[in-house]
């Protein structure tokens, strides 16, 4: 009876613990919940509380440190291109002290939320000043490219300017970037922006969800964003679907600078029909612009972007050994072989890179021709001795003159055929000379 007792009196509490800590854990997500502030609000008390105390009238931002400014553009949250009122200089600005999710190359949670959210605070803005993060002549960043600045704004005459490096910190779009330090003389107020977010769980700090960032990609074709890209893209909100694709990599284009931006070119063939799309992966320090190489065929997951007009692809994430859903990994070695006396050499285009091919001989059966041709391999030295023959099938209208091809120099992107010969699906997409 007795060891009844004990076991009882064990039963009765364990689950007198257990109710306590159930409770007390509900207690404690109560807690937080309480503690989570309204999305919907933009939050501005601490920024308010930060003056522009330095006079800007006549000043030169680049000369002197601070001046008046005319928005350009919005490129993210924290990177804006500005025109100066005095002498009409363009220039880009990155914002000092922050950090914001990214938009562009790389497509982050409240990327493009913090994006919209400087382009509506600058575009609707009567005024901007920007001062130069030193305090004296304004300096650019490690790249050289972009001033550093902090940006303050003011909606009409009677306002009194808001710091928006502050604002984004105060709304939970970046952390506080900024130490303890001389070189940043905002710190205390950046610092109590960043712990109010914090504390708050706006945004980055948080679980919420971001309308405007999706993880689930949809799975499409070239062919489908060509024809119907407003099924990808809302107009209304400016924000791109993430979607997944399979194609073949066949052209880059490369900024200038050490560090160059990288826009590749990518295909498919789909019912005789070549489809292509840009792809922008960011500077050559992104792991997706070192690991892309033209003429291989890739699994890609990315966001459609509008850039000033024109649609392209970008965010894709490439993780060393990973190929799974939502990674960019290679599907296929050589699909695809650029044929072009033109293109300098560069490691990118792996050993897909190949002069003009001379035709030497072209059969015809029905409207499908059989092309051979020789062409040699563009190394960094030069060339590789060895010439390689090539087969390549195309198809033609009736009445065709294929004779004329003969000794003629082949141009453009052949593509691999399931028979492991090469194709041109269009004649219009080559040039024989």
């Amino acid at each position: 009876m007795v060891l009844k007792l004990k076991k009882s009196f064990k039963i009765v509490f364990s689950f007198a613990i257990a109710v306590v800590l159930i409770f007390g854990l509900l207690a404690c997500e109560d807690k937080k919940k309480d503690n989570k502030l309204d999305m919907s609000v933009v939050y501005s008390d601490i920024t308010r509380s930060l003056n522009l105390s330095l006079n800007y009238e006549g000043k030169h931002f680049i000369k002197d440190g601070i001046g008046l400014a005319t928005l350009r553009s919005v490129a993210d949250g924290d990177t804006a291109s500005f025109i100066l009122e005095e002498d009409g200089t363009n220039f880009r600005v990155r914002f000092y002290g922050i950090d914001t999710p990214e938009s562009t190359g790389e497509v982050e949670k409240w990327g493009k939320a913090s994006a919209m959210f400087t382009s509506n605070a600058l575009e609707n803005a009567y005024e901007i000043v920007l001062e130069s993060s030193t305090g004296a002549a304004a300096t650019t960043d490690s790249y050289g490219e972009r001033y550093l600045a902090y940006v303050w704004y003011r909606n009409s005459a009677t306002d009194e300017f808001k710091n928006l490096n502050l604002e984004l910190v105060e709304n939970g779009y970046s952390p506080n970037n900024c130490t303890n330090t001389i070189g940043y003389k905002y710190y205390s107020y950046f610092e109590k922006a960043a712990k109010f977010a914090e504390k708050g769980k706006l945004r980055m700090w948080g679980y919420a969800h971001d309308e405007f960032y999706s993880d689930k990609a949809i799975e499409t074709n070239l062919k489908e964003l060509n024809e119907d890209i407003y099924s990808f893209y809302n107009e209304e909100t400016q924000v791109g679907s993430k979607i997944s694709l399979k194609a073949t990599v066949i052209a880059l284009e490369m900024g200038k600078g050490s560090d160059s931006t990288h826009l590749w070119t990518i295909a498919q063939v789909i019912d005789g029909v070549v489809y292509t799309y840009k792809v922008y992966t960011g500077y050559s320090s992104s792991p997706t612009s070192s690991y892309l190489k033209v003429g291989h065929e890739y699994q890609m997951t990315g966001f459609i972007q509008n850039h000033y007009g024109k649609f392209q692809i970008s965010g894709l994430e490439y993780l060393l050994g990973e190929t799974g859903e939502g990674y960019t990994y290679r599907t296929k070695a050589s699909t695809a072989l650029v044929l072009d006396d033109s293109i300098t050499y560069i490691a990118k285009y792996a050993t897909n890179l190949k002069t003009a091919a001379l035709v030497t001989n072209v059969e015809r059966s029905g409207n499908e021709l059989t092309i051979t041709a020789t062409t040699q391999t563009k190394i960094k030295d030069g060339l590789k001795d060895e010439v390689e023959t090539l087969i390549i099938k195309l198809n033609v209208e009736e009445g065709y003159d294929h004779t004329e091809l003969l000794n003629k120099k082949l141009s453009g992107v052949i593509y691999l055929s399931d028979d492991g010969n090469y194709i041109i699906p269009n004649i219009n997409n080559v040039t024989f000379k």
